[in-house]
């Protein structure tokens, strides 16, 4: 985030106050490294990064608050999009799952701008959105409906494809959720799966509520025992060095814990 220097110092201070003395100065950090950051992509002819998603080019990415910590060169400057997305971007057109050629009728759990964007760019998927939150909707494709991911209002076998992109974190149950998505899936459909993987960890732990300064996270993923909540589905996993070269990787901006699953109903 970028703004004068009054509401950044607000920031802070706000962020200093609620969360302590660690997390305001994450906060102070990354806004500094972001204004150095735009100044030296204005004054300095670089391709050294590229977003796949815009076309956007230049020396640096921005660097990502998420409270206790931060991830340097993770958001686009050009389209704001995150190394999740670039990564989704292009697994999605390198390995593309059946419902892309098919025709399909789509369901988009939490719809974000990025994903949004790359599902308009594909005339032939029928795209249907749907959120816990009303305000979130304003994001995502028409036809929309408010629901919650744990009891979903759809009937059995209506989906080609789901795409649930960092939701899993957010409810309270992954499992029940994950059950009803492959319960709303056609035999053969395909969800697209990814959350938010702390390499250092090899258990992921339940925190029992949100925690509002990590987006209202409710658990903490482990790349080595996510795959046991997908047993119900047939797995292909693509991280990154399965889709881009080491090359576009380090162009890209990508980091190695960003994983995509697909997860398919048999």
């Amino acid at each position: 985030m970028l703004g004068t220097p009054a509401r950044i110092l607000h920031h802070v201070y706000d962020r200093t106050r609620r969360y302590g003395l660690r997390s305001g100065w994450v906060c102070l950090r990354s806004h500094v490294v972001n204004f150095i950051g735009r100044w030296l992509n204005r004054l300095i002819p670089s391709k050294r990064r590229a977003c796949p998603c815009c076309g956007w080019e230049g020396l640096l990415f921005r660097t990502l608050d998420i409270g206790q910590m931060s991830y340097p060169e993770v958001e686009c400057p050009g389209c704001l999009c995150h190394d999740r997305h670039r990564l989704l971007l292009l697994t999605l057109e390198r390995h593309p799952p059946a419902f892309m050629a098919n025709n399909g009728t789509i369901l988009h759990f939490a719809p974000e701008n990025q994903l949004v964007d790359l599902i308009r760019e594909k005339p032939n998927l029928n795209c249907v959105s749907t959120d816990l939150a009303f305000g979130q909707l304003s994001h995502g494709l028409r036809p929309y409906f408010v629901a919650d991911g744990h009891h979903m209002p759809i009937c059995d076998n209506a989906f080609e494809g789901l795409f649930i992109i960092h939701v899993l974190e957010h409810v309270t149950n992954d499992r029940a959720v994950l059950a009803e998505c492959r319960r709303i899936l056609k035999p053969g459909g395909t969800a697209v799966v990814m959350i938010p993987i702390d390499p250092k960890r090899s258990t992921s732990e339940d925190w029992g509520a949100p925690d509002p300064e990590v987006y209202d996270h409710v658990r903490d993923y482990a790349e080595q025992d996510f795959p046991e909540k997908l047993t119900a589905f047939t797995l292909r996993k693509f991280a990154p060095a399965d889709v881009l070269s080491p090359e576009e990787q380090r162009r890209f901006s990508v980091r190695d814990s960003e994983i995509v699953w697909y997860c398919t109903r048999p």
